[in-house]
């Protein structure tokens, strides 16, 4: 026997959620499937919002480092706790996540669950061994993260975004494949912690969708930081 749903939505990320509870609140029936255990999905979880967390606290420690340009003396061993920054990042991460839960339990014709969720017919889904009916399916499960066939011996060592918010410790030196938003966003992180870092980029300028006065502030910035950015890199087949 299976429960009847008017939609169905696989992905509880920044689209799935959002169009869910508005649904519900239009009286519509509505089951949200995730397999992770609260909503929020990448951004959330591994992306935009870990990116913040990791980012401020990066800034406040830079802001430590460089107070001498205002006249401000600091004695001793500036450091910073990274693995207490990580835990800062998680609480925070739970925090939203169940809060998004909370939301969701105050709208009657919503239900959220937990799991992997497969087509069994065009209006059956299963969901660890429950069967779940649908007038509608939406499916919101986003993207994942890929790495390229790029050649070499160093592609064991490649992080995505997946691997970059859990990491323990701060790495000693990283290389930036690309000059896109998050790139630039990340570089100059790790460049305020202490990592040697070097960008490549393929095109004639980063941010390349950024017109040249905005990108020039970003780029003299980076350099000012002492990352090492290479235009017009092209590897060779």
């Amino acid at each position: 026997m299976k429960t009847e749903y008017d939609l169905i939505i696989i992905g509880a990320g920044p689209a799935g959620t959002p169009t869910a509870m508005a649904a519900a609140q239009f009286g519509i029936k509505v089951l949200l499937i995730d397999k992770r255990e609260a909503p929020g999905g990448e951004c959330l979880f591994e992306g935009c919002i870990p990116s913040k967390v990791l980012e401020n606290a990066a800034n406040k420690y830079w802001d430590v480092l460089t107070c001498s340009t205002f006249n401000v003396e600091l004695k001793g061993s500036e450091q910073i706790h990274w693995e207490a920054v990580l835990e800062d990042k998680d609480m925070i991460l739970k925090k939203r996540s169940m809060a998004a839960l909370k939301q969701i339990a105050r709208l009657p014709s919503l239900d959220f669950k937990q799991g992997k969720a497969a087509f069994v017919d065009g209006h059956t889904v299963e969901v660890g061994g429950e069967l779940f009916g649908f007038k509608k399916a939406l499916i919101a499960t986003g993207a994942k993260s890929s790495i390229p066939d790029i050649k070499g011996n160093g592609v064991d060592k490649v992080w995505t975004n997946r691997d970059l918010f859990f990491e323990e410790e701060i790495p000693k030196e990283l290389l930036f494949i690309g000059a896109g938003a998050i790139s630039c966003e990340l570089v100059q992180m790790f460049a305020k912690l202490g990592t040697k870092c070097h960008v490549l980029e393929r095109g004639e300028k980063i941010l390349k969708h950024i017109s040249k006065d905005a990108t020039d502030i970003v780029y003299n910035n980076m350099l000012t930081l002492g990352i090492k950015v290479d235009l017009n890199s092209v590897g060779e087949d």
